[in-house]
């Protein structure tokens, strides 16, 4: 990938592999101009991104838990196909591409951290969710990583709504569930089940991304911070 399609022209070296928040801690964007964006059509129109978000303002000040805990860094995907991944929640579902694609090879960290013995090759990026800053200027993120030379439990993929302990999923708000839902079948996008409506106003469903993990779609009143 060319150096100046990387965010900020940030090095994106090993350690920040390892921990992808170092990169999200010093993401900034403009949240207006985020907004009026257009869904990218194609590999070329999704270089990274480059925020300048506005500091979020807590009723109280933000204090750490009794353990020390304050605040979602970052989740992960684990992925078999890292841009047929990118393809689903950038051009699909809108979130930003913070970091393109890094071929980091047999990481001897990464391999030391995953207990891999140096066996497994990564590709790593990140994505930052759509609707800006959640504490201070962090934006969580969506670290993906792509692992190949080893073998991985593939049995989400056969039956994703009953392979679920153990994995997780995520779970995203979004204004209009339906016409979603319609973007996301044109895609060939495969769900659990059809919206499910909890009362006339709350509703959600549960998508199937390219490696047969669920994503939650949930649609509320109303989006964060409109009146």
């Amino acid at each position: 990938m060319k150096s100046d399609r990387l965010f900020s022209g940030r090095a994106w070296g090993r350690q920040a592999c390892l921990a992808g928040a170092t990169a999200l801690l010093a993401v900034t964007a403009c949240a207006a101009e985020s907004q009026d964006e257009k869904t990218p059509t194609s590999r070329e129109d999704r270089a990274p991104v480059e925020y300048n978000l506005p500091e979020v303002k807590h009723p109280l000040p933000l204090e750490t838990n009794e353990m020390g805990v304050y605040g979602l860094e970052h989740s992960h995907v684990i992925t078999g196909d890292i841009e047929k991944c990118i393809e689903f929640y950038v051009d699909l579902l809108g979130f930003h591409l913070v970091t393109d694609v890094r071929d980091i090879g047999k990481d001897e960290l990464m391999n030391e951290m995953l207990g891999f013995g140096g066996k497994a090759s990564f590709r790593t990026a990140m994505l930052a969710m759509p609707g800006g800053a959640s504490y201070g200027r962090h934006v969580p993120g969506i670290e993906l990583w792509e692992i190949s030379g080893v073998p991985l439990d593939k049995t989400l993929k056969n039956n994703p709504a009953m392979n679920l302990q153990g994995k997780g999923y995520n779970a995203y708000r979004v204004k209009d569930l339906a016409g979603l839902i319609e973007k996301m079948k044109a895609k060939g996008v495969k769900f659990v089940s059809k919206q499910v409506f909890i009362n006339d106003e709350i509703s959600g469903v549960y998508a199937i991304d390219p490696d047969g993990q669920i994503v939650e779609l949930d649609q509320f009143p109303k989006p964060f911070g409109e009146k």
